[in-house]
């Protein structure tokens, strides 16, 4: 267990953690206002998503199963990881799709842990996964099944109910990945994780089973033992009281005019005793405020369940998922930990 809070001054052990077994360098080009820039490597409908022929890209065949035992991971033990599968979760909208990254070599008879990803962008149409390819190819390399999610977004068919019902859609899809994967899920080893606008949505959804009777996509499939977040937005309400200038169009209006909405969609109002938290944020961040994870942090241990707070001096918004950054050790060393910790 990580103390509450931590604030990182030298990097440490994180410095080992590389990518391996991946093809193709860095797909962040850059960011501004809390919008990763998208490489041009991003899903289109000549790369045979779901938008362009409504089927799925080939996945690995499935494997007959008998009893399978847990998939140790381990930080010393590396794989090679295939290319992304896309698969279409929905069939509303050419965004209802992921990308499933599968560790190779996995021993036949295992059930494996997944982890789902969740891109930031300030929930706009206008941002894609593809910048988060890099940290789903690098935990894959580990021996987990990564699932790097694309959703409706604000200009884009998406905001409430529409952007969440997405991400619901996409959790529920997870027990399915199976037929894909050839193996077993682990369902007792399912992780979510996400980066600023990403990082509001994972903490979102690993809340949905506390008002799952109003929350869009109702009752879930499943529950995640773990969420990490990286420079998320866990008070809606508080940001767009500092001026955050998508939160009427994500909403459908201010806490005034929609408060139920805001409270059904801030994670700080809905904090899950059964998940654990690591939230992950650097003291300068010009884009998301420390504030947003000091107060998570506050509330979570008022509720009597500490959430882990993990502070970076001197790291940019975006620096979490730039491959060879600080930021980026430090973050994929918390991933791996939270992975780790929950034992088979």
């Amino acid at each position: 267990m990580l103390e509450r809070r931590r604030v990182l001054g030298g990097l440490g052990a994180a410095a080992l953690l590389t990518i391996t077994g991946c093809a193709g360098g860095s797909e962040l080009a850059g960011a501004g206002a809390g919008e990763a820039a998208e490489s041009a490597g991003s899903p289109s409908p000549s790369s045979g998503s779901p938008s362009a022929t409504g089927t799925e890209t080939a996945s690995p065949a499935p494997t007959t199963m008998r009893t399978e035992p847990p998939l140790e991971v381990d930080a010393a033990r590396r794989y090679t990881v295939g290319a992304p599968v896309v698969i279409a979760y929905g069939g509303e909208h050419r965004r209802q799709y992921g990308e499933l990254i599968v560790p190779q070599g996995l021993p036949e008879e295992v059930k494996v842990p997944v982890l789902m990803i969740l891109h930031g962008g300030s929930w706009q149409a206008t941002s894609t996964l593809g910048y988060l390819r890099d940290v789903a190819r690098n935990m894959a390399s580990y021996g987990v099944a990564t699932w790097n999610v694309e959703y409706r977004g604000i200009g884009g068919g998406g905001g409430w109910p529409n952007t969440f019902a997405d991400v619901a859609a996409a959790m529920d899809f997870v027990p399915g990945l199976a037929e894909h994967i050839g193996r077993r899920i682990d369902r007792e080893r399912f992780f979510l994780a996400g980066h600023s606008a990403g990082g509001h949505l994972a903490a979102w959804a690993a809340s949905r089973h506390l008002d799952e009777s109003e929350q869009p996509g109702g009752r879930p499939a499943l529950r995640p033992a773990a969420c990490v977040s990286f420079a998320g937005v866990y008070d809606l309400a508080y940001a767009q009281r500092l001026g955050h200038r998508h939160m009427v169009n994500l909403l459908g209006g201010t806490p005034s005019q929609v408060p139920h909405t805001y409270e059904l969609a801030s994670p700080i109002r809905n904090i899950p005793e059964d998940v654990e938290f690591v939230c992950c944020h650097s003291s300068n961040d010009a884009v998301v405020p420390v504030a947003q994870t000091a107060n998570y942090a506050a509330a979570s241990e008022d509720a009597g369940h500490d959430a882990e707070s993990v502070i970076l001096p001197s790291a940019g918004h975006v620096d979490w998922v730039i491959p060879g950054s600080r930021a980026w050790a430090v973050g994929q060393e918390q991933l791996l930990e939270v992975i780790t910790a929950v034992r088979p």
